[in-house]
């Protein structure tokens, strides 16, 4: 795995794939919560022609509820059908909720045992998807939320799936903070690669903008071709 470096910039490692040049489009796949929505078809309309990325949205979703979707088992089905080389995550809009475990305990949401179960759970998923390194798999990091309580949560789900990627072979993590925020605080408005300020969050304080998603999907695309020599 290759952890993210001051800035969200990713650090290089020993164990990184060699660039390679593609000689067909990269596959990649785009897929989550919500908050893919708007930032899937951003990232496929503005990657290079070396890009061939799908999305995959599934709302309401996350990890802490696997009774009502099991990204686990679904993860097996997208690889299975998609084969994606490249797979692109973002998820946690929808849980900042307790955990029941299998035997009945509950751990609340924002308690230490909660973190470290949301961990072990994103580490299992991760592995799926990148099957031990055959694939690179990409967090992306949850923007700051309006809600104090609910960034709260944010911050703690953040560091719980950026300290997931650190453990499997072929995943890495995105903080897109720097970019989604001012200075690390929520802000409705944000500023474009033109220099202009947009309005980059929508009215819920939590999903992206079209705008906003611009924003995040030019640093998603700055990393890909960090990572593979695209033309």
């Amino acid at each position: 795995a290759r952890r993210a470096a001051p800035g969200g910039r990713r650090a290089a490692t020993a164990s990184a794939r060699p660039r390679r040049r593609p000689s067909v489009p990269l596959r990649v796949l785009v897929t989550g919560d919500s908050l893919t929505e708007s930032l899937g078809p951003t990232i496929t309309n503005t990657a290079p022609d070396t890009v061939r990325a799908q999305t995959e949205t599934r709302f309401g979703t996350g990890l802490v509820r696997p009774d009502f979707f099991d990204w686990a088992a679904h993860a097996r089905v997208q690889v299975a059908e998609r084969n994606p080389e490249l797979v692109i995550v973002t998820m946690g809009g929808n849980d900042g909720q307790g955990i029941t475990l299998a035997d009945g305990t509950v751990l609340p949401a924002g308690s230490a045992e909660w973190a470290a179960e949301y961990q072990r759970r994103a580490s299992v998923v991760m592995r799926i998807w990148t099957a031990d390194g055959a694939r690179r798999l990409l967090w992306l990091s949850l923007p700051p939320a309006r809600s104090d309580r609910l960034n709260g949560y944010f911050r703690q789900l953040n560091a719980a799936t950026a300290a997931a990627t650190a453990g499997v072979n072929g995943a890495s993590y995105l903080d897109l903070a720097p970019w989604l925020s001012k200075d690390g605080t929520y802000s409705d408005y944000l500023t474009a690669a033109d220099g202009q300020a947009v309005l980059a969050r929508s009215h819920d304080g939590v999903h992206l903008t079209l705008d906003g998603a611009r924003i995040a999907a030019a640093h998603v695309i700055d990393n890909i071709r960090s990572t593979w020599q695209l033309g």
